[in-house]
């Protein structure tokens, strides 16, 4: 007798996918992003954000990397003297992080792991919508 149906193993494949194409699409997001970010206000490369996918370290290290992201984008814009930098979204990045590890205690899941959900889509749209006000990088060149 076997412990998984067919459908279990399909939903959790199916899950599983999902979820790594929607992290695929975020990373990219704050890849391009951090890249977009002037050289001497950056904390860390971009391709760094990639580390996320490494077991057991990598939800860590993507918090962190939000972290340093919100503070770059700060300093670009403060350093170019342009408005509307909103602190970077730093308050949803440390929100995601302290909301993060309450997820996987128990009890305290039922509340941290839907506003880490929460915190998590609303960083992602406010970095999308101050990546949008960032001039593009050229490759090659550096931004003053």
């Amino acid at each position: 007798m076997r412990a998984y149906s067919d459908g279990m193993i399909l939903s959790a494949v199916a899950v599983v996918a999902v979820a790594s194409v929607a992290a695929a699409a975020y990373f990219f997001l704050l890849h391009r992003t951090m890249n977009n970010v002037s050289p001497t206000s950056r904390a860390v490369p971009g391709w760094t954000i990639w580390l996320g996918f490494i077991p057991v370290t990598g939800p860590v290290w993507s918090l962190l990397f939000a972290i340093l992201l919100s503070i770059s984008i700060r300093k670009d814009f403060m350093f170019a003297r342009r408005p509307g930098h909103k602190n970077g979204a730093l308050p949803f990045s440390v929100g995601m992080a302290l909301a993060f590890p309450c997820a996987f205690i128990p009890f305290a899941w039922v509340i941290g792991a839907p506003v880490c959900l929460a915190l998590w889509i609303t960083y992602w749209v406010k970095i999308g919508g101050l990546a949008k006000q960032m001039p593009v990088a050229v490759v090659g060149a550096e931004r003053h």
